[in-house]
């Protein structure tokens, strides 16, 4: 073999016809950003389908816990208030009984409640059957003996209620007397709602949705088998980062080796962790099928290319050869390149033609850029001008001009909302209506500016004590206003408008014309509903002002519950 076999490339090269050069040229040329195209494409839709992923399943574990966080939070704020009732410290069985069977007709996703003494034994029940409470004995409880350890609550494993027969968590918490520890609160909360909501997360084909307690252990699943086996995944990568109380997503492989995309969430009151994933595979398999799809395209158009570059090879000559590496220049972007006119025929004509192209194409992709910079800097103002418009606009839609709070429009969106939302998770959604007694001789004796006055701090006075984020103060007119208290019993609706009635009082407007007292008062009528059946959020606010209406004829300075 020759020492100079280097060389053959550009003997080859120089062996092939004008016709064969330019159609490799454009060939190569047109293939080239095609297949880079491609390979881009398939690299950022693979990166971007990885983010929707894993954005989605974070937001299903955020939607999960912020469910637990919910469900336990609001049953551990009841058993601390439960356990600090006379009836319940006394450990006296008929007013604990009396007091567990309120608690259970109340929140019907409380099973069973049951109070246990210090020696381990059942002294009360929601049922009253005590016959049946004699040889019970807590010891072997681990919840039980947390309870007496620690002093604080305890919560337990996935259990199945022997009264009921269905799935449940058990939630103890200690009741003090004389700074010992008197017994053990003890109730079981129904999984049903949460399971449903776990085994109807559809992620994927093959994804799904799990929850954790503090020890690593499966306490719900898709697979109701699992929660029965208690299984350990403390081994798990996901369940380890909750477990260290992380919030965050990961990939990594489960004992098949299969390799999987988890987003994990600790929540926080309850030390559970809640745990969403999906197989790699599956999540990605829309980047599979579009790199075929991209590639087919890609090959098709690549052939088609090269079929026309060899036609339009054919039909050019020697002296084009030029022109062709000077369009090419062109077609990349180069506006500075110029031909070199050596003659005046039709090949010299056509270079000049080119040239005075380039310099036009130059002059004008300056200006057009000039222009551009210019409108987008108009656009990028003017949107913001209306997207402060609006924004101004849609908080003056929502509020009240006088007070600042909601407007009945408001009030009326917001109302209805809950209502569908509380008919759809079966909750009690309660509602104050609020009526400034006698303001119309207060208005006649102080004035309107006066009025106008009373009024705002009576909505400051409702907005300092009405402090859930997902509660709505508004004003309803006139002197009326209402609050909107989602999730709330008939309980803690009468027990903030006592509090509601104790700040207007506070707030201390003076009204000399008052039949009440000498400061300005309010009457308040109470409704609470678990929406059901063709029932609509306007039969609510009846009640609640057939209510208000009672207090004020019982004096004013009244409070009065509304019933359906």
């Amino acid at each position: 073999m020759s020492k100079k076999w280097w060389l053959l490339p550009g003997r080859v090269w120089q062996g092939l016809s004008m016709r064969k050069k330019l159609g490799l040229v454009f060939a190569v040329l047109t293939v080239a950003p095609l297949l880079l195209t491609t390979f881009l494409t398939w690299q950022s839709y693979g990166t971007a389908m990885r983010e929707t992923v894993v954005e989605r399943n974070r937001q299903l574990a955020e939607q999960i816990g912020s469910d637990l966080e919910w469900v336990f939070a609001e049953k551990m704020r009841l058993l601390r208030l439960m356990a600090k009732t006379a009836a319940i410290r006394s450990m006296d069985a008929e007013r604990q009984n009396e007091a567990l069977r309120q608690m259970v007709r109340q929140y019907p996703d409380i099973q069973l409640a049951v109070v246990a003494d210090a020696q381990g034994r059942q002294v009360a029940r929601w049922d009253g059957r005590m016959e049946e409470a004699r040889n019970i004995s807590y010891w072997d409880r681990s919840y039980y003996t947390e309870v007496l350890s620690t002093g604080s609550t305890a919560i337990s494993d996935v259990l199945l209620a022997k009264s009921t027969q269905k799935m449940g968590i058990v939630v103890a918490e200690p009741i003090m007397a004389d700074e010992r520890i008197a017994g053990v609160l003890i109730v079981n909360i129904e999984l049903r709602a949460l399971l449903n909501r776990i085994g109807a997360t559809i992620v994927g084909d093959s994804g799904y949705a799990y929850v954790v307690n503090r020890n690593g252990r499966m306490i719900m699943h898709p697979d109701l088998g699992l929660l029965a086996e208690g299984v350990d995944a403390s081994s798990m990568r996901p369940v380890q980062e909750v477990l260290a109380e992380h919030n965050g997503s990961l990939e990594y492989e489960d004992v098949q080796g299969t390799t999987l995309l988890a987003s994990y969430r600790f929540v926080p009151t309850t030390r559970m962790g809640v745990v969403v994933q999906q197989p790699l595979q599956e999540a990605m398999e829309p980047v599979a099928v579009l790199k075929w799809v991209v590639l087919v395209i890609a090959l098709l158009s690549s052939a088609l290319a090269a079929a026309g570059a060899l036609e339009l090879a054919r039909t050019m000559a020697k002296p084009l050869v030029r022109i062709s590496e000077a369009t090419r220049r062109l077609a990349a972007g180069d506006l500075s390149f110029r031909l070199p006119v050596t003659s005046k025929d039709e090949i010299g004509q056509l270079a000049a033609n080119f040239n005075d192209m380039t310099e036009q194409l130059l002059h004008r992709d300056e200006a057009l850029s000039h222009v551009q910079g210019e409108l987008e800097r108009k656009v990028a103002l003017r949107t913001r001008e209306l997207q402060a418009l609006n924004e101004e606009l849609r908080r003056i839609s929502r509020a009240d001009g006088l007070t600042g709070l909601a407007n009945r429009r408001y009030f009326d969106e917001f109302l209805q909302r809950e209502w569908l939302r509380a008919r759809r998770n079966q909750e009690c959604l309660a509602l104050i209506m609020i009526d400034v007694d006698e303001f119309k001789s207060y208005n006649d004796y102080y004035g309107h500016l006066h009025g106008d006055d009373c009024l705002r701090r009576i909505g400051a006075a409702l907005v300092q004590t009405v402090k859930r984020s997902s509660d709505l103060v508004a004003r309803y007119g006139g002197e009326e206003f209402a609050v909107v208290l989602p999730a709330t019993s008939e309980k803690g609706a009468l027990e903030l408008a006592v509090q509601i009635q104790q700040a207007v009082a506070s707030a201390c407007i003076r009204h000399e014309r008052s039949h009440s007292g000498e400061v300005i008062t309010v009457s308040m009528g109470i409704a609470t509903f678990i929406p059901q059946g063709d029932e609509t959020y306007r039969e609510l606010v009846a009640v609640a002002d057939q209510a208000l209406y009672q207090a004020k004829r019982q004096g004013r300075n009244c409070i009065c519950l509304g019933s359906h």
